[in-house]
């Protein structure tokens, strides 16, 4: 089964949802895994700050493509509305 990983494309997504222990076991295999030539992506919605600086640290060379609030269409998404709240007075069951 290894040999199917020297310049093969690892896609992690949404690293940040996982335990410490499994974040550590991804990122040791990430770094395994280009050593070997392999590229890894690491895709979220929330990479928190730290994280991204955990996988640039064990990932030698890793880019991070974010979106630039300068940039008039970036700047549209990144102000875009993603949920709609409303606060009603009762229960859950009073509004089934």
């Amino acid at each position: 089964m290894l040999l199917e990983f020297p310049n093969s494309c690892l896609i992690f997504d949404e690293v940040h949802a996982y335990n410490p222990r499994v974040v550590g076991l991804i990122l040791g295999t990430a770094q395994l895994m280009t050593r070997w030539g392999a590229r890894c992506l690491f895709i979220s919605a929330t990479l928190l700050d730290f994280l991204a600086k955990l996988i640039k640290d064990a990932v030698h060379g890793v880019r991070v493509i974010a979106p630039n609030p300068e940039c008039p269409s970036d700047r549209e998404v990144l102000d875009k509305k993603r949920h709609s709240l409303e606060i009603q007075d009762g229960t859950l069951l009073d509004h089934i």
